[in-house]
């Protein structure tokens, strides 16, 4: 069953936001990595936990259906690097992309800013955090689309 949004504020429109693992009701920020001189392939990998913010990114709106709203996702301050899912099930940021994914939100629960939600990719797979992450959610740990652990997420409008 839809879940029935107060504000339209997702609708048709594209806008400024942080997304969010949720633990219970606790706020995982979502961060991406970072290489070394050595390991220029390793950038850009989304993963839940670490000691910083979530990034800003742009979430356009693409589509819907009566229980899931389809975006694409960009980072804020690199618009040519958008989400997507690597042919190893895991999410990262892209640059020079042909075309750009769509990834779905699956509504839970809405506020004057706020989507509590499930994160899914195009195939509708829900985004996870990788099988075999630390117990500890505050510890960094890969998301992806096969194997690993369901949580909610909350996107947080920040414009």
């Amino acid at each position: 069953m839809p879940v029935v949004q107060p504000a339209h504020w997702i609708q048709r429109s594209s806008f400024i936001g942080k997304l969010y693992l949720l633990d219970q009701s606790k706020r995982i920020p979502l961060s991406l990595t970072t290489a070394g001189l050595l390991e220029f392939a390793a950038n850009d990998w989304l993963q839940a936990g670490g000691s910083s913010d979530s990034p800003a990114m742009l979430f356009h709106y693409h589509s819907e259906s009566p229980d899931r709203i389809n975006v694409t996702v960009s980072l804020f301050d690199k618009r040519v690097a958008t989400l997507d899912v690597s042919r190893n099930n895991y999410l990262g940021f892209y640059t020079n992309q042909d075309k750009q994914a769509i990834f779905k939100l699956q509504p839970r629960e809405w506020s004057k800013d706020t989507l509590k939600c499930y994160f899914r990719d195009q195939q509708d797979n829900p985004i996870k955090r990788i099988a075999g992450a630390p117990g500890n959610l505050a510890e960094a740990a890969y998301l992806t689309v096969a194997a690993g652990t369901q949580h909610e997420f909350l996107v947080v409008r920040t414009n």
